[in-house]
C-alpha cells in the first residue's frame, strides 16, 4: 500500500470540454503530472460529477489506465461520498484532494485531506480557508512541489 493517495477532480483539473473537438481532452500538462504522481509512488484516484464512461474512456484515450487506480463518477456518489471510500480503502499518511471550484472543498472526513485548488481564476475568498490555492494548470512542476509540501 501507498503512503500517499491523491485524489483528482475530473473537469477543469485534469480534462476539459472542446468544443471544437466535441469530446473531452486532456489539461494541457496533466497527462504528464499524472505520469509523475505515480512515478513518485501515489496511489491516483478521480472523483468527479462526470460520468463514470466518459471518466473511462478519457483514461483509455490517455494511456492512463495503469497510472489510475481506481476512477469514481456520479454512478457512485457524491464527491464525499467517493473520499470516505478512498479514506476506507487505505491506511494513507496523506491524502491529496485536488480540484478547481470553491464546491469541490465542502465536505467533511474523518481524515486530514490537504486541499489544493488549481486552474483557478477565481477570487480565493471564495474558497474554504484551509485550500490552498494555484492559478496555474497541474502541471509536473506543480507536482513537484505539492509533493514537497
Amino acid at each position: 500500500m501507498n503512503e500517499m493517495a491523491v485524489i483528482l477532480d475530473f473537469m477543469g483539473t485534469i480534462a476539459s470540454f472542446s468544443d471544437l473537438e466535441r469530446k473531452v481532452v486532456a489539461m494541457p500538462g496533466s497527462v504528464k503530472a499524472i505520469e509523475r504522481l505515480y512515478e513518485k509512488d501515489c496511489e491516483i484516484f478521480i472523483s468527479s460529477k462526470a460520468s463514470c464512461a466518459s471518466i473511462d474512456a478519457w483514461i483509455e484515450e490517455n494511456n492512463l489506465g495503469a497510472q489510475i487506480y481506481f476512477s469514481y463518477g456520479r454512478e457512485d456518489g457524491s464527491k464525499e461520498e467517493h473520499i470516505q471510500k478512498i479514506e476506507r480503502y487505505g491506511d494513507y499518511e496523506e491524502i491529496i484532494f485536488i480540484a478547481d471550484m470553491p464546491e469541490d472543498f465542502v465536505f467533511k472526513t474523518k481524515t486530514k485531506v490537504r486541499k489544493i485548488a488549481v486552474n483557478t481564476t477565481l477570487p480565493h475568498e471564495l474558497f474554504p480557508i484551509d485550500v490552498n490555492i494555484f492559478e496555474v494548470p497541474l502541471t509536473v512542476k506543480l507536482v513537484e512541489t505539492i509533493i514537497r509540501g
